[in-house]
């Protein structure tokens, strides 16, 4: 079974790189919370097809993040940004501006 959060939120950040008929089935599964039954009913396949597309295209968005990681990026910076605001809440702007270069620097 596939981690719903977690392809959820690759999902998001590369559907573009999907075939439309990944993103269809994949939005169906995980936005419109859908069954494997109902998703076939509506693309005229069966059920395991339904199941074969998502675990297919659920394998093909963990290895862009793999090769690309930009959600992991992005949670790496969002870390940052609250110690950022942290440390200014604490009145070290000195330290901010080092958390920001790691940000702005890669």
């Amino acid at each position: 079974m596939i981690d719903i959060v977690k392809i959820g939120l690759l999902y998001d950040f590369y559907e573009s790189l999907l075939t439309s008929r990944q993103s269809a089935v994949l939005d169906m599964y995980l936005n419109e919370n859908l069954s494997l039954a109902e998703i076939s009913d509506e693309i005229n396949i069966t059920r395991q097809g339904v199941h074969d597309i998502i675990s297919r295209t659920a394998a093909k968005l963990i290895e862009y993040e793999d090769k690309l990681k930009l959600s992991a990026r992005m949670m790496d910076n969002k870390k940052i940004a609250r110690d950022v605001i942290d440390e200014i809440n604490n009145g070290n702007t000195g330290t901010a501006i080092e958390y920001l270069r790691k940000i702005t620097e890669g």
